[in-house]
């Protein structure tokens, strides 16, 4: 059976190429989990937030994605998972995302230059995979194995 579809859904099995890479940034710029929140920014099914939450025990995990569908079935699984995060079905332009969060995002570099541009990364750490902010000096940046080359680290506290 074969269904069409205008949309496409990438589906990683594993976020373990991003695991040390996102260990060394939250260690090098001293980004203290209890006091901060994490926010996935286009989520999916919220693997990266699982990963945080088994690492370290934050202010908040916040999950932010557009598609209805996809939240649900986050929302469902974490039933089982039971991990302490909270699903928002919202389009980031229309979030406010709380200053001095670290904010982690997989988005094309226009979607993240306009986050930017409009002022939604006052006082936080963004961690941005293969995508860097146009024109804007990262303060670091980690190999990632895999096809993933890259994870932008901006310090913008």
């Amino acid at each position: 059976m074969m269904f069409k579809t205008n949309q496409v859904v990438l589906v990683s099995s594993s976020v373990n190429h991003v695991k040390q890479p996102l260990l060394h940034a939250i260690e090098h710029f001293k980004i203290e989990p209890q006091e901060m929140n994490f926010i996935e920014v286009g989520s999916g099914y919220g693997k990266i937030l699982d990963l945080a939450a088994k690492e370290f025990e934050w202010k908040s995990l916040i999950a932010i994605e557009i598609d209805f569908l996809t939240i649900m079935i986050a929302r469902f699984s974490n039933l089982i998972k039971r991990m302490p995060i909270t699903f928002v079905h919202k389009d980031i332009f229309d979030y406010e995302i709380p200053k001095g969060s670290l904010v982690y995002c997989y988005m094309s570099t226009p979607i993240i230059s306009r986050l930017f541009d409009e002022g939604a990364f006052e006082n936080c750490v963004v961690l941005s995979l293969t995508f860097p902010i146009q024109e804007i000096p990262c303060s670091a940046t980690y190999d990632v194995e895999g096809f993933q080359k890259r994870l932008f680290v901006y310090d913008f506290r």
